[in-house]
């Protein structure tokens, strides 16, 4: 399926699944860890793109109904009239989607939820849903099972650019979304007031340069690294920043770890940069999540 406007978001880093003529969803298994591209994708069939990770931190944002775009203005702190990124529709009353790209440093953070309103006139309940792993959006020129019509673009890759997903809307995704499931029940949470932006790029900056120099922990050292970086940022944020630069060997190491978590007696932020400046590494790095931030004010991001 060449076409050029599905090549120009190829370009960006979106990838595809394959999907039955007049069907809107894939057919076959593991389509959402199945990455396609569009010369892989038969030019007869529907065609649609996955969101999240597999596209380059893609979030698909589906405005289905009239209630769904009166409950972004009542809910999501940034005006719609601003925006302006690749968007499609089948041209059913209300129905939309805009892309947005999501910073690499932000995809821990996020997951697929939806807001869910009132039936409409097809007796579904109308929603506003943010689409990100595990999901794909069907993409023109598709045809609808429905109306069997084609899904059009209202604002194609042709003409502009997928957006950035803007910080405002980042921050009220963490903040509203319901919590990423993980294996980290039975963990007495570490709660850091007023934790901002600033404090993860700072605490981030400092791992990366131990990663540089000690790209593999003893048992001994993960404890006390782990350790002092959930007491300077907090359980949730220190896991992903650890899982990010250590990830785990086998499922729930790190739940384990800590169990026995005690604020009091853990190492504090001073020892990891201790720990960092000992190798005399470059005190110049930039910070990925101060870049992927640039031109932003710092806000708070918990």
């Amino acid at each position: 399926m060449l076409n050029l406007d599905l090549l120009i978001l190829q370009e960006q880093g979106c990838r595809f699944c394959r999907i039955d003529y007049a069907q809107k969803g894939p057919t076959y298994k593991n389509w959402q860890i199945s990455p396609y591209l569009v010369e892989q994708i038969p030019a007869t069939g529907n065609v649609g793109v996955l969101t999240g990770e597999h596209s380059n931190g893609l979030l698909a944002v589906d405005f289905d109904g009239a209630w769904a775009w009166d409950e972004w203005e009542r809910k999501v702190p940034y005006n719609l009239e601003l925006l302006n990124t690749v968007t499609w529709t089948s041209w059913r009353p209300g129905r939309a989607q805009m892309g947005f790209m999501v910073p690499q440093e932000a995809w821990p953070l996020i997951s697929t939820f939806k807001l869910t309103g009132p039936v409409d006139y097809s007796g579904k309940n109308q929603q506003l849903e943010f689409r990100w792993n595990g999901v794909q959006s069907v993409l023109p020129p598709s045809m609808h099972p429905d109306t069997h019509k084609p899904y059009e673009w209202v604002i194609a890759p042709s003409t502009v650019l997928i957006q950035e997903l803007p910080l405002e809307v980042l921050e009220w995704m963490v903040s509203y979304a319901p919590p990423i499931e993980t294996d980290d029940e039975g963990i007495e949470p570490v709660t850091i007031e007023n934790l901002t932006v600033t404090q993860l790029d700072e605490c981030e900056r400092v791992l990366k340069k131990i990663k540089q120099h000690e790209p593999t922990l003893g048992y001994d050292d993960w404890s006390r690294v782990t350790w002092a970086t959930v007491s300077h940022v907090g359980t949730e944020a220190g896991l992903v920043l650890m899982r990010h630069f250590w990830p785990e060997q086998s499922t729930g190491e790190y739940k384990k770890l800590l169990q026995g978590f005690n604020l009091q007696r853990s190492p504090k932020f001073g020892s990891l940069v201790h720990r960092a400046t000992k190798h005399n590494a470059p005190t110049t790095t930039k910070s990925t999540i101060k870049k992927a931030f640039s031109g932003y004010q710092t806000h708070k991001l918990f």
